[in-house]
């Protein structure tokens, strides 16, 4: 108090370091190079709660969509576009992908369709990222004897994990073999610790045994009776 000026005059009140008076054209005048203004801070509840609002009351809701809101024409409007609640970034957050299309392999290592995640690690933090993914895979052609052999593999943008989910698949071998044979949805996991940024995850696959009775596997399934993928990658903050 004793190092700021308060001038109370007929016009206005002005609250500064410089002594100065405040704008004739206001009320109140408040300045600073290093300080701001703070408004009262509340919940939604605590806003909504107000008895009686009067027109032009203006607050900052720090719950929820946050942000300014001003009583207006009746109601309580946000000042700025709401980008969706502020999510609290300490708590387990997760994202998932679904295959939506089937994939047939070939000797090249591909992304089957759908199976793509982007997660964000916010400034100033880092986190555990558990990643899980499942597909079905069954032999691309009827017949006795053949079979398809496939890897799977979970990558982070473009490079395997440190600590991966890697998995070789036979669908379809044996004499009663058919196309609608299968090995359903095998589970593939890894984890990876993040730092702040954005990181795209990927399931990969590619064909791994030639000739013979072998054949292309299909991905995501050729009938019904198989389920489609799942890519998941949960982000454990720490």
């Amino acid at each position: 108090l004793l190092g700021t000026s308060t001038a109370a005059l007929a016009q206005n009140v002005s609250i500064n370091l410089d002594g100065l008076p405040g704008h004739a054209s206001s009320i109140f005048d408040v300045s600073s190079t290093d300080k701001g203004v703070l408004l009262p801070r509340m919940s939604e509840a605590q806003r909504l709660a107000i008895a009686n609002p009067a027109e032009g009351l203006l607050v900052y809701q720090n719950t929820g969509d946050r942000g300014f809101y001003v009583f207006s024409n009746g109601s309580w409007q946000a000042l700025t576009a709401s980008a969706g609640p502020t999510p609290d970034v300490d708590l387990p957050q997760s994202s998932v992908a679904y295959s939506n299309n089937f994939y047939t392999t070939t000797g090249s290592w591909g992304t089957i369709p759908g199976m793509s995640v982007n997660v964000t690690v916010p400034a100033g933090k880092t986190a555990m990222a558990q990643v899980l993914a499942d597909i079905g895979v069954a032999t691309n052609a009827t017949g006795n004897n053949n079979h398809s052999c496939t890897d799977l593999a979970i990558i982070r943008d473009g490079a395997l994990l440190p600590e991966a989910g890697y998995k070789r698949v036979t669908a379809g071998t044996g004499a009663n073999s058919s196309h609608n044979n299968f090995y359903k949805n095998p589970v593939i996991t890894g984890n990876e610790v993040l730092g702040p940024g954005t990181y795209n995850f990927q399931l990969i696959a590619v064909r791994t045994c030639t000739g013979g009775q072998t054949r292309n596997a299909i991905l995501g399934g050729d009938n019904s009776s198989i389920l489609q993928g799942t890519l998941k990658v949960s982000l454990e903050f720490q």
